[in-house]
């Protein structure tokens, strides 16, 4: 399953422009471990759920094991 970038905005709480920084590798945002965009139509992006939840699942560990 895959979500639009809206949705995915709304689940990681980030803006459009910031999801933008993060997969822009000149970026000084650039989060190698973000979620990859797949090409899914001739004008059509998404990202896979999955990715997104495991994302925010590290997120998670990181802060209960900085704690």
């Amino acid at each position: 399953m895959f979500v639009s970038k809206k949705k995915l905005s709304e689940m990681v709480l980030y803006s459009s422009a910031h999801i933008d920084r993060l997969e822009n590798e000149d970026s000084p945002y650039f989060d190698p471990s973000f979620p990859k965009r797949v090409k899914i139509g001739n004008n059509r992006i998404g990202w896979h759920m999955t990715e997104v939840e495991n994302f925010i699942q590290a997120k998670l560990e990181q802060r209960d094991s900085s704690s």
